[in-house]
């Protein structure tokens, strides 16, 4: 049984399966306060399904990109958890989460708003893997790299379809993530997992927390 947490992105997401089935799953949709609502609800999911913690077997978080508070909130709970039931922790992608809700085989391009002008881009296949450089990238350049049958998909959709014409491409907008699909996807192990550690295109503009003073 695994448990998987997404905090990177809108939402606070939360799900609880085994190798064949979602036991319990629940998504808030909070864009702050993660940090208040993980564990309680983490807890009530586990009450839902009548398992205990020492039933986890793996942890499985999102690393990013997206909100740094976010981001860090899924990522140090996820690690903390591991360690307490001594289980492993791993990780996957925003991109990978988003391009779940695809439901066929084409190529897409996953899209993530940065709640800035610009926007977190990368290309995937079929089968969630990537197949170019995460990139962050403005309107222009985006337009300049669509291709003819790809599907565009992500939480930055609504708003770059207001900046760039996207009338003659297939489109799957995501407020948030699609949970279900996700969750079914790390049962069927059609994700590749990657190390639980934080993913940042853009180090440079991370406000690193002051040193305690205590």
């Amino acid at each position: 049984m695994f448990v998987f947490i997404d905090s990177a992105v809108t939402g606070c997401n939360i799900a609880i399966a085994d190798d064949s089935d979602v036991l319990a799953m629940h998504q808030e949709p909070i864009t702050r306060g993660h940090a208040e609502f993980i564990m309680p609800l983490f807890q009530s999911m586990l009450r839902e399904c009548q398992k205990q913690p020492q039933d986890i077997s793996k942890v499985i978080v999102t690393v990013g990109p997206g909100s740094f508070t976010g981001l860090r909130v899924g990522l140090t709970t996820a690690q903390t958890m591991a360690y307490a039931l001594a289980r492993p922790v791993h990780g996957i992608t925003t991109f990978q989460t988003f391009s779940c809700a695809i439901q066929h085989d084409n190529p897409r391009m996953v899209v993530v708003d940065t709640k800035r002008d610009d926007y977190y881009v990368q290309m995937l296949d079929g089968q969630h893997e990537p197949v170019s450089d995460p990139m962050c990238m403005l309107p222009d350049d985006i337009k300049s790299i669509l291709q003819h049958g790809m599907t565009i998909t992500g939480d930055g959709v609504e708003k770059i379809s207001q900046e760039i014409d996207l009338s003659c491409m297939d489109v799957v907008p995501q407020n948030m993530i699609d949970l279900n699909a996700v969750t079914q996807a790390l049962i069927n192990n059609q994700l590749s997992l990657i190390e639980a550690k934080a993913f940042y295109i853009r180090d440079a503009d991370v406000s690193k927390p002051k040193a305690s003073t205590r």
